[in-house]
């Protein structure tokens, strides 16, 4: 009996498994989602699908082939900020494909599923189902979380997610009071060129203005550094399930979301509400 694929339906159950898989991995990764990049990462890995069911190449150059294009689904979605920290989400990609396919598989061999349209979108939702559940107890495991971070200042608010990372341990050498580092971009909204200018350099400037600043050590690979830093009139942290007021630091950093792997800022694990 001859095996009839269409390539609409081959293309949209690839699509459907990649957006997934994807999702599962910025999930995964503690990376922002984007919906139009995981969209077209994911028609990528669709319409490679396709060449590697009419391509008459073997199928070592195919494995070839699919590595690259993983790698490069990987950086549409989540950029590149570094080997190691490209290679870890790539590997989590892979994983999180390799386990969804584990899944479909496992539901069309134990299951009664019929061979068309209806029955293909049933099984892809049921798989979406198992694995959202089973990406949800691992993140509730390993502790992958973002923090949704409210600022006021002089009548001004803004609302951006940052990342929960516990490698952020800066604070006010003479208060202790923690420290979250903001991209440049994201605080634009709030203050003045000028006065972001002059937290990046001099600071004489901005030691005129009516801010509360602090001068935030910092020791990295490259060498020891300052941050400028200032207090706002309100911080509002949100979590999961609850959200509290807190007390801290806002640095200014001259980094865009790519360096917070996505986010517009950094918050230490101690803000979770």
């Amino acid at each position: 009996m001859e095996t009839v694929l269409y390539a609409d339906i081959l293309f949209l159950v690839n699509f459907a498994m990649d957006f997934i898989s994807l999702s599962a991995a910025a999930s995964l990764g503690a990376k922002a989602k984007n919906t139009l990049k995981i969209s077209i990462a994911s028609a990528l890995g669709a319409i490679y699908a396709i060449f590697a069911t009419i391509s008459t190449l073997d199928h070592y150059i195919n494995y070839i082939i699919a590595i690259i294009v993983g790698a490069a689904m990987c950086t549409i979605c989540f950029g590149y900020s570094g080997l190691f920290s490209f290679v870890r989400q790539y590997t989590v990609f892979w994983c999180c494909s390799a386990l969804l396919g584990g899944i479909m598989t496992a539901l069309l061999t134990l299951g009664n599923w019929k061979q068309s349209t209806p029955g293909i979108i049933s099984m892809v939702l049921a798989s979406v189902g198992i694995m959202i559940f089973m990406i949800k107890a691992i993140r509730d495991r390993v502790g992958c979380k973002s923090l949704r971070i409210k600022i006021t200042l002089k009548g001004k608010t803004i609302v951006f997610d940052a990342l929960c990372d516990s490698g952020n341990l800066l604070r006010d050498p003479f208060s202790g009071t923690p420290v979250i580092i903001a991209s440049h971009e994201v605080l634009s909204s709030i203050l003045p060129k000028e006065t972001i200018d002059s937290m990046l350099g001099g600071y004489d400037e901005v030691l005129h203005k009516d801010l509360k600043i602090r001068l935030i050590p910092q020791n990295r690979e490259d060498g020891n550094s300052l941050l400028c830093a200032f207090f706002p009139d309100n911080i509002q942290v949100s979590g999961a399930h609850s959200a509290s007021q807190a007390k801290c630091l806002i640095a200014v950093s001259p980094h865009n979301s790519t360096y917070f792997a996505g986010f517009a800022a950094t918050a230490p694990s101690i803000l979770i509400p």
